[in-house]
């Protein structure tokens, strides 16, 4: 029971943080929004207290909004994990290879999603839409400029991937010799006491 109560406890204080980091992403992301949209109609600055108070009647839908795309995200993995697991477990291992494409078909479907979202959020606080006429407008958005949106990711991705390497690079140039030096030393060390067993014998 003591077991089962701190794993109750842990899940709770889990949830806690993260409805407190949900709520405080919500108000950055309101004053983002309306920072945005005013910055371009009054080019005067405003305090971050100012946006919160403008984004104020706008916070239970955007958190609402976040939440049930969240959940219903969760959700669908979950469906989709759970038989996979199972598929591994049953093939060896083998099922997972297979499965390698619709790993990959998972990135730009993310990318995707988060891009909605992200137009659904806009279009809730600067037209005062519903939670559903929000995302039905942010896949509008994302529809009508999917080849401005798709040139953008690849040249993020593309430049990304670049970037990456270049960081991976000095990495791998110190970090491979190391392990090469650590596997070859236990190589021959093994050998010698191998050979000397064999003297000994």
């Amino acid at each position: 029971w003591q077991v089962i109560g701190f794993i109750a406890i842990l899940i709770v204080v889990i949830l806690i943080i993260w409805l407190i980091a949900l709520a405080l992403s919500t108000i950055g992301r309101l004053g983002l929004i309306q920072g945005t949209a005013l910055a371009e109609e009054e080019p005067e600055s405003m305090s971050f207290r100012e946006l919160f108070e403008l984004g104020k009647p706008f916070f239970w839908r955007v958190l609402g909004l976040n939440v049930l795309v969240g959940l219903a995200i969760f959700l669908l993995v979950l469906i989709l994990i759970l038989p996979l697991i199972g598929i591994t477990a049953l093939t060896f291992g083998v099922a997972l290879i297979c499965l390698i494409p619709l790993i990959c078909l998972l990135v730009p479907v993310s990318w995707a999603i988060s891009i909605i979202l992200e137009q659904a959020n806009n279009a809730l606080v600067l037209e005062d839409l519903g939670i559903l006429s929000a995302i039905k407008r942010g896949w509008e958005v994302f529809r009508e400029n999917l080849g401005n949106m798709i040139v953008i990711f690849l040249i993020l991705g593309i430049g990304g991937f670049i970037v990456g390497l270049i960081f991976a690079i000095p990495i791998f140039l110190i970090v491979v010799p190391a392990v090469l030096a650590i596997i070859l030393g236990s190589a021959s060390e093994s050998g010698s006491v191998f050979g000397g067993g064999l003297t000994v014998a």
